[in-house]
């Protein structure tokens, strides 16, 4: 189930203001995106399976279409989102440690927390 229906477009065109509850659940939401998306690069980076990493990164590209879904209702009421946009993700860890068993593990958990993934 992706955003496209929970933003749908007759409301927001009807409406020009939101109040603070709202603002806030929406910067929430895209700070907690933001954060996903960050673990989903590294997994993705030191993920040795390619059909995992295609997993990975079918998953990623779907969060990216939520986080665009966010930003711009963000924008369209003027909330000050949280800075997530990151264009690489680097880190001084051993690809050796991180296993793919360990990374599919927490992927799978992660898709079963989350309700925000498109079809894979």
């Amino acid at each position: 189930m992706g955003f496209s229906k929970f933003f749908d477009k007759k409301i927001s065109k009807s409406r020009k203001f939101i109040n603070t509850a709202e603002a806030f659940n929406l910067r929430d939401m895209l700070s907690s995106k933001y954060s996903a998306l960050e673990r989903m690069q590294i997994w993705e980076n030191y993920a040795h399976d390619m059909d995992l990493k295609y997993y990975l990164s079918c998953v990623r590209k779907s969060m990216e279409k939520n986080i665009q879904l966010i930003e711009k209702k963000t924008q369209e009421f003027g909330i000050m989102g949280p800075d997530g946009r990151f264009s690489d993700i680097r880190s001084a860890v051993n690809s050796e440690i991180l296993r793919d068993e360990f990374i599919a593990k927490d992927f799978f958990e992660f898709i079963q927390k989350s309700q925000t993934v498109d079809k894979v």
